[in-house]
């Protein structure tokens, strides 16, 4: 779900929610120290304005950042 949501990308606040999905499913797991390094991970990487093939809203060209609420 979290990959294509990165995928799709969005708002800021869409992001927001699909980085909290993806640590409420490695803590489901019981890995909570892995959760909340992926997190941590997804929040500063997942950047739109970081031109990385996992960047938010990595289905749009570069540049393309968050939409609009």
């Amino acid at each position: 779900m979290h990959d294509s949501l990165y995928w799709k990308g969005g708002t800021k606040q869409e992001r927001i929610h699909a980085d909290s999905l993806l640590y409420n499913c490695i803590n489901l797991t019981g890995y909570h120290k892995k959760a909340r390094l992926m997190h941590r991970f997804v929040r500063f990487w997942g950047s739109p304005y970081l031109p990385f093939p996992w960047r938010w809203g990595y289905g749009w060209k570069y540049g393309h950042g968050y939409l609009k609420q």
